[in-house]
């Protein structure tokens, strides 16, 4: 789900961009990190012009 909090913002998605997580392991404790590698694609809309659901 794309965020916009516009009152008469479209519904839309968007891809989540490629990414690659890294762990470490210190004891009993994780800690985690995501590091996104490229560009998402979209916003892409949910409804046409018409309002009817892109299929």
């Amino acid at each position: 789900m794309t965020l916009d909090l516009e009152p008469n913002a479209p519904s839309s998605f968007s891809l989540e961009p490629n990414a690659i997580q890294l762990f470490k392991f210190d004891g009993d404790a994780v800690v985690s990190h995501i590091s996104y590698i490229s560009d998402s694609e979209g916003p892409y809309p949910f409804f046409d012009e018409q309002g009817n659901l892109i299929d």
